[in-house]
């Protein structure tokens, strides 16, 4: 017997597989996880303490606030952000991990927010003061050696002329 009294129509399966084919943005990672543990959007919300349209947002392409990032990580029980490939992109990636938007992350070593945002994309060799405290960021955030990226030639030039004495005229 058909659903529907008077028609021999059975329902099969509606819907299809809920698991994005690729993992493009942080949603996409979300939910594959929330549907590999079984859960609705109203329950993966609850553990990651956001409304659901926040995790509704999210697997439609929506990037997160920085706030969000701890728990969303938390809830994922990996890391999805891209590798780093410099040391200021290192540097952002912990930033985001921890939540830490760039002033209150500037505001732990006494630096301006634009400064650390172009020490971040490494737009030029920032002054021994600033690496000084950029280090200081770099160690309270626990990045070590092998977190780092590489650094781009051009950093390494700045490595090297920040270690060079200051010439003689």
């Amino acid at each position: 017997m058909g659903v529907l009294p008077f028609c021999d129509l059975t329902l099969t399966k509606l819907w299809r597989d809920g698991n994005p084919k690729e993992l493009n943005h942080i949603g996409d990672h979300v939910k594959t996880r929330r549907l590999e543990l079984d859960l609705k959007q109203t329950e993966a919300a609850d553990r990651m303490e956001v409304t659901e349209a926040t995790v509704v947002h999210w697997e439609k392409g929506k990037t997160p606030a920085l706030w969000h990032y701890p728990k969303i990580l938390a809830f994922l029980g990996y890391d999805p952000l891209p590798t780093p490939t410099t040391v200021g992109l290192s540097l952002r990636r912990e930033r985001v991990k921890r939540g830490l938007s760039l002033s209150a992350a500037a505001r732990l070593v006494k630096l301006d927010p634009a400064t650390l945002a172009r020490v971040e994309v490494e737009w030029r060799p920032p002054h021994r003061a600033v690496q000084a405290r950029v280090d200081r960021l770099i160690s309270l955030l626990g990045i070590n050696d092998q977190d780092r990226g590489p650094l781009r030639p051009s950093c390494a030039a700045w490595q090297r002329a920040a270690s060079d004495p200051i010439p003689a005229k």
